[in-house]
């Protein structure tokens, strides 16, 4: 074993790390910055850990031993060196899009080396979404309540270039279904077997069950919404739903569906530029919105 060898994996060692890929990624700093700069990062890692730690940038928790000695070689290493162990990443836009075809393949085995250093700068989520289509399993009933189960195995879907296969490992979802809502599908589930259920919902990992645990805000089923669609396109008696309404009702429709897209883009254009999610296409929509209003206006004054 080299020397350097030795030393990087005294100082992994030192930090708790056992899996492969941060120690490879210690290994990576002590070969291309030496064992005076690493050991000198250790040492101030120790200090660091002793105050009471160092909390990651969203303030949510604090970094572990070895988020902190990656953190602090990061800050202090050449850009070159930076960019060598770790990749920037892609830039936003067609001008600012990082070229992939030269850096390193993504080794599914490595994959908490890259999860360790993403979370020294997570992103946030606005909101969560999942929609579930399958067959339920066993119903447990409880006050206002249905809970079930349903497991997907990844099997070999059509990916993107360069996206990483599906874990072979199942994937158990636990569901959790208001009695009204269920209500509105027992019917279809239990009479047409071959008809998959809809869900969506809120997800979230549940740590007890090992689950990813699916809180449903919408339940139907693929025959049910067909049956929906249908009826909302008249195809059954031959009038579609705009000219089932009045005129005057279409257009106190239309004008609170206006009121709500302005109120929207205020508040959007309330907030940085780089934050408003949305304005565009709300723009959009209620430019639609008037459009459709003003030629409703113009064929009343016409009638009368």
């Amino acid at each position: 074993m080299s020397k350097l060898r030795k030393v990087a994996d005294d100082i992994a060692d030192a930090l708790g790390e056992k899996q492969y890929g941060p120690r490879k990624l210690v290994r990576a700093i002590v070969e291309r910055c030496g064992e005076r700069f690493s050991r000198q990062v250790l040492a101030d890692t120790e200090e660091v850990m002793a105050a009471g730690g160092m909390l990651t940038q969203e303030s949510d928790r604090l970094r572990t031993k070895g988020g902190v000695f990656f953190y602090l070689a990061r800050g202090r290493m050449s850009d070159e060196t930076r960019n060598a162990i770790f990749p920037p990443r892609s830039g936003r836009g067609r001008e600012s899009q990082t070229e992939t075809s030269n850096l390193p393949e993504l080794l599914w085995v490595e994959r908490k080396t890259l999860f360790d250093s993403l979370l020294d700068d997570p992103g946030k989520v606005e909101n969560v979404k999942i929609t579930l289509i399958g067959r339920p399993g066993k119903i447990e009933l409880r006050k206002d309540l249905i809970v079930t189960t349903l497991t997907h195995s990844g099997g070999t879907p059509s990916l993107p270039k360069g996206v990483p296969p599906l874990p072979e490992a199942p994937t158990v979802y636990t569901v959790y279904i208001g009695a009204r809502q269920w209500r509105k599908v027992e019917d279809a589930v239990n009479n047409d077997p071959d008809d998959p259920m809809i869900v969506d919902g809120i997800c979230a990992f549940d740590p007890e069950l090992q689950t990813i645990s699916v809180h449903a805000t919408h339940v139907s089923t693929r025959a049910l919404e067909t049956a929906r669609k249908e009826s909302e396109t008249g195809s059954g008696s031959g009038k579609d739903k705009s000219t089932s309404a009045g005129p005057d009702q279409k257009l106190n429709e239309l004008r609170a569906a206006a009121e709500l897209y302005r109120q929207k883009i205020a508040k959007l254009e309330t907030k940085p530029a780089d934050e408003r999610f949305g304005l565009e296409m709300t723009q959009k929509l209620l430019k639609n919105v008037e459009v459709e209003i003003a030629s409703l206006e113009k064929q009343s004054v016409s009638a009368t």
